[in-house]
């Protein structure tokens, strides 16, 4: 709750962010669990990710070609917005998504760090 009420300021957005995240974010007796269900199931969910998964090239063709916003500069954005951005997108949705399971594996910084660097280099 301490992370969530340093990157919403307002503090209708910051208990409603709150209100998502504990919906989906498990008590510590109760990650081991859930990591050991998705151990087990990981070559299912690695093939849905492939799968579902568009390139980097690919997004950001489509987005110029509709006249959208391909850059986080295009609307504005310093790096520092981008990566508040991406850890609020942890905690607006109660829905358990990938970005979740990085945060949990501990590795959400160095995806977000690989996923930043092909903007901001």
């Amino acid at each position: 709750e301490k992370n969530i009420r340093r990157l919403f300021e307002d503090p209708v957005l910051a208990e409603e962010a709150a209100s998502e995240t504990r919906l989906k974010y498990l008590t510590p007796e109760e990650i081991p669990a859930r990591r050991e269900k998705i151990s087990a199931s990981w070559p299912r969910i690695r093939t849905d990710i492939v799968r579902q998964l568009f390139s980097f090239s690919d997004i950001r063709e489509a987005l110029s070609r509709a006249g959208c916003p391909a850059h986080p500069r295009d609307m504005g954005l310093s790096r520092e917005d981008t990566v508040r951005l991406l850890e609020s997108s942890l905690l607006i949705r109660s829905r358990y998504t990938l970005l979740d399971l990085a945060f949990e594996a501990g590795v959400f910084g160095k995806c977000s760090e690989k996923a930043l660097s092909k903007f901001y280099s």
